[in-house]
């Protein structure tokens, strides 16, 4: 079993997209850099987590359950930070891709925490099949 715990306030990739004009009149979507910021933010105190603990790279299917806790009572669904935090934990090499967690049994968003505590933890466990 594999913990993370990243003290942030988890945004929203799918609601951190910009657009933007060509000069020569034609729409694009990037994405903001504040997001890219706090990716590379966490990605890197994921990847120390990693190191410190000892934790190998997950290549194989997995478990995940993700909590996340957020400031402020504006609700979320519940795919909006899983995608951030799957990214992430991708880009720390915490996971070789995110298409290996193939359940997130347990996972929960919950709002309203105080300024300060605002984080996810993340659990990782060998994918069991039913069956």
């Amino acid at each position: 079993m594999i913990k993370y715990c990243v003290y942030t306030q988890t945004l929203i990739k799918k609601s951190m997209h910009r657009s933007g004009r060509t000069k020569t009149g034609r729409s694009y979507l990037y994405l903001d850099p504040k997001y890219k910021a706090w990716e590379e933010d966490v990605s890197e105190q994921v990847a120390i987590q990693r190191v410190e603990g000892g934790f190998p790279c997950v290549e194989d299917k997995c478990w995940a359950k993700i909590t996340v806790y957020r400031r402020g009572h504006t609700e979320c669904d519940l795919l909006g930070p899983w995608e951030s935090i799957f990214d992430v934990l991708q880009r720390a090499g915490a996971v070789k891709n995110d298409k290996l967690i193939k359940s997130t049994d347990g996972s929960r968003v919950y709002h309203g925490v105080e300024a300060g505590t605002e984080r996810f933890e993340v659990t990782l466990c060998p994918f069991m099949e039913e069956g």
